[in-house]
């Protein structure tokens, strides 16, 4: 049998160690001897936190032992995934680092129970995506004890307390390194550190590699493996305020190759303008080019010439209105308590923001209510939006500073909330297109219940679909961490489940076209009853068709599968079968 090339193409576009003591923490953390269900009472420390963070079932737990036993699952799970990148040396290097602490947590150190384990591992790969470069600390046994000690000591006491440890290592790896630095820099203070090349320092070259990415902000490519091509080219200098990493100069030799800001996007932040100028004045650096000191003292003369000529009196005479109608966002309507209503919003140039003009954004949102057309918070520092409840158009949460959504109840067009810090989507209801969550830190739907057309959830860390009762067009849940679609009824046309968990559908009726189960742990279909299109199946785990009654198009499967029951079952149920070709799934 011969398959539509049409639908070929479609399936495949959709789819240095410190040795140091350590004491013993493989003891029971918890108080007494409980026979049956336990209570979180009982658990203290890591394990604690371990329950908290992963909602482990210790209902079921008669012992401190069945929680290691489940923590041990969860391990084999981390384990088997496959954490690539978008270049094929992030994948190695990914590896071979991952097999390094796998080694020493699981093998060597017989002071960490599996609880301790399933923290260290499930931070460290929490974040290794996909579309990114980014690598995993070092592993420096010293500090590795250090922190497991200090969380173990944090939550001794205080089990509610919510540690991660990722963000505890790294910063007691960067302190570790700092101390090291000739000047002494720690983790509080301000300023320069200066990372020789191999060039200038080749004995301590691979420190300063682990130096160079330990510093680096994570938007920059030095946090992953470009640290040690750029150091062998030239040194490189960083600037932290209060620890953090807000400047980076890379040199090429003897000259400097670039500077960047926490952006990364080849413009020196205004705010950090002075503090290069005077960096690269002070140690007599120089440049192949034209200097992005030039450049963004072409900036900041664009942004005195917007000041004298729209704000001649000073900024901060103005009022808001004021200012708004100053940088062309139109006010279309003021209730009599003064709650405005914006026909659009935006910054006030490509170039200049309002953090630029000395604007706090959220003294703005302190009385606005709704915004008609489209709403762009890309790069915004707004922490709050206030009152603001409606979105006509679509509203772009890129880059935000935003934690949730506030009161924002309805988008009328499309909401995007990737590379955002957006965790929750709060009072949300409605989305009227496209709900973009891919690669975003969304882990709670909060109260939405309607996406008008594609809801993208891919490598996202929602655990649920929560209120989303409609998705109208495609659905994809492909490699995200879903494990239950709740009270979703209907996915309007393609689902994808590929690299998937084992979701629960307990009550998602309909998909509208075709369905897509590749490499998924999804075992059984529970309540769908009619997929409008092709069943997709390669190395499915699914045993059991649940409710399903109809499928509009083919069950297709990998030809490796046809010995699966699953197979028989839709035969029984006469539906059309297609064994497809190998070389098709080579994805």
């Amino acid at each position: 049998m011969i398959i539509n090339k049409t639908f070929l193409h479609n399936i495949q576009q959709k789819s240095t160690d410190q040795n140091t003591s350590f004491r013993n923490l493989n003891s029971p953390s918890y108080d007494t001897v409980s026979f049956g269900a336990m209570k979180k009472s009982q658990f203290k420390g890591i394990d604690a936190l371990i329950i908290n963070q992963f909602k482990a079932p210790i209902e079921k737990f008669d012992s401190n032992e069945d929680l290691q036993n489940w923590c041990t699952r969860h391990i084999e799970e981390i384990k088997r995934k496959n954490y690539e990148g978008r270049q094929f040396e992030t994948k190695i290097q990914r590896k071979n680092i991952l097999n390094e602490w796998y080694d020493y947590v699981l093998n060597e150190n017989g002071a960490y129970s599996k609880s301790i384990a399933l923290l260290i591992l499930s931070g460290l790969t929490k974040e290794l995506k996909p579309d990114e470069d980014k690598l995993l600390p070092t592993l420096n046994k010293g500090v590795l004890a250090q922190t497991i000690e200090q969380i173990q000591d944090l939550t001794q006491n205080n089990p509610n307390l919510q540690v991660s440890f990722i963000k505890t290592y790294n910063l007691n790896l960067q302190k570790s390194l700092l101390n090291d630095m000739p000047d002494n820099v720690d983790e509080s203070q301000t300023g320069w550190v200066e990372i020789p090349s191999f060039k200038h320092a080749p004995e301590n070259f691979k420190s300063n590699v682990e130096k160079l990415k330990a510093l680096s902000h994570n938007n920059w490519c030095t946090k992953s493996f470009n640290a040690e091509p750029y150091l062998t080219e030239g040194d490189f200098h960083i600037y932290l305020e209060q620890g953090r990493p807000k400047l980076g100069v890379r040199f090429n030799g003897d000259f400097i190759e670039e500077i960047q800001g926490e952006k990364n996007n080849s413009r020196i932040p205004l705010k950090y303008f002075d503090i290069a100028k005077e960096h690269v004045k002070n140690k007599n650096l120089n440049y192949k080019t034209k200097t992005e000191i030039e450049e963004v003292q072409n900036r900041r003369t664009k942004l005195n010439e917007f000041l004298s000529l729209n704000f001649p009196k000073g900024v901060e005479n103005y009022s808001i209105e004021e200012i708004l109608n100053k940088i062309g966002i139109v006010i279309s309507e003021k209730d009599k308590d003064g709650v405005l209503t914006l026909e659009s919003y935006h910054q006030p140039n490509k170039d200049i923001s309002f953090e630029d003009l000395g604007i706090n954004e959220n003294d703005i949102f302190k009385n606005v209510k709704a915004i008609k057309g489209d709403a762009n918070f890309r790069s915004s520092s707004l922490t709050d939006t206030g009152k603001l409840e409606y979105i006509g158009g679509n509203a772009n949460f890129n880059y935000t500073r935003l934690k949730n959504t506030g009161n924002i109840k309805y988008i009328g067009g499309s909401a995007n909330f990737g590379h955002s810090k957006i965790e929750s989507l709060a009072n949300l209801v409605y989305i009227g297109k496209d709900c973009l969550c891919a690669e975003s830190n969304v882990a709670n739907t909060g109260k939405l219940e309607y996406i008008g057309r594609d809801a993208n959830f891919r490598h996202s860390k929602l655990k649920d679909t929560g209120n989303i009762k409609y998705i109208g067009k495609d659905a994809d849940f492909s490699e995200s961490e879903i494990r239950d679609l709740k009270v979703l009824k209907e996915i309007g046309r393609d689902a994808f489940f590929n690299h998937s968990y084992d979701i629960k559908f307990e009550n998602l009726k309909r998909i509208g076209r075709d369905v897509f189960f590749v490499h998924s742990d999804i075992k059984n279909l529970g309540s769908i009853e009619e997929i409008g299109g092709n069943l997709v199946l390669k190395n499915s785990k699914i045993f059991n068709l649940g409710s399903l009654k109809k499928i509009g198009g083919k069950a297709v499967i990998y030809k490796k599968d046809k010995n699966n029951p699953i197979v028989w079952k839709l035969k029984s149920r006469l539906l059309p079968i297609e064994f497809d070709k190998e070389a098709l799934w080579e994805m």
